[in-house]
């Protein structure tokens, strides 16, 4: 019973976590210890739980890959561990949020990876086993150094906002430029939101800037799901020629939502 409640002292008790972010702790409610942190991971939540409800993306997912609904389901997943990390502040909330990221990442080269952008050792089942191995090894490993895992993560990234800018600067494909221009400067300010909330926490509670990390909850989510639009659109135009993809929007009161919808290019040259 000691060691039992020892363990779920230090793995689940609140503010058990290394990682304490710059907003305000318990100030809004004595329940959740970041308000603003835990309510700005709804878009997480929110986006692909839309897309998965509308089955939008079911003809990306039946002719070319299901790469797109695995991401789905990580990033409502993510969403969740995002709040919980943020209400309670416990490691054992962190390591689901932070592992799910990582596994995400991996998962998304793995299926999702247009095969121009590949290397030669990281093709078909080759890169699903890789991929699988390097996350059960971040799992195992995650708890050595808790307070570096961001870090990690964030380099662990990098590619994607790398291949982004190559497809801007290099291709220029006219169907996903604008959106990969735009995801390009949410990805960036998200990634600099997150930085200044670690480094530079005192100068902007000093000039009542609030909200960086919340800042930084709605941009990634927003970045990642287009991320998942732009690699599903380039995976289906450059390794799937029997598909004709083209990027629809899902749209309520004005507010559109892109997703890739496919269909074979015979299914289009058949008389009716």
């Amino acid at each position: 019973m000691i060691i039992r409640s020892a363990l779920i002292e230090h793995w689940v008790a609140r503010e058990s976590s290394p990682v304490d972010w710059c907003e305000k702790n318990y100030v809004v409610t004595a329940a959740i210890a970041e308000f603003g942190n835990t309510f700005s991971s709804l878009p997480m939540i929110f986006l692909p739980a839309t897309c998965l409800i509308t089955n939008v993306w079911d003809s990306f997912s039946t002719l070319v890959s299901k790469g797109a609904y695995i991401q789905m389901f990580f990033m409502i997943g993510i969403g969740m561990a995002s709040m919980y990390v943020h209400s309670t502040l416990s490691l054992l909330a962190q390591f689901f949020d932070e592992i799910g990221i990582a596994w995400s990442l991996f998962m998304g080269y793995s299926f999702l990876l247009p095969n121009q952008h590949r290397p030669k050792f990281y093709f078909g089942n080759h890169a699903h086993i890789l991929s699988t191995s390097i996350c059960i090894i971040l799992t195992v490993f995650w708890y050595t150094f808790p307070y570096l895992n961001g870090f990690i993560l964030m380099s662990l990234s990098l590619p994607i906002l790398f291949i982004h800018v190559v497809e801007i600067a290099k291709y220029k494909n006219p169907d996903t430029i604008h959106i990969t221009k735009i995801t390009v400067a949410l990805l960036s300010v998200a990634m600099l939101a997150w930085m200044g909330d670690i480094f530079m926490c005192s100068l902007c509670r000093k000039l009542f800037i609030p909200g960086l990390h919340s800042l930084w909850h709605v941009m990634i989510s927003l970045g990642a799901y287009l991320t998942v639009t732009i690699f599903a659109f380039r995976k289906a135009v450059s390794d799937a020629p029997s598909v004709e993809p083209t990027i629809r929007y899902l749209t309520w009161k004005g507010i559109g939502i892109p997703y890739v919808h496919c269909v074979k290019r015979e299914t289009l040259l058949s008389p009716n």
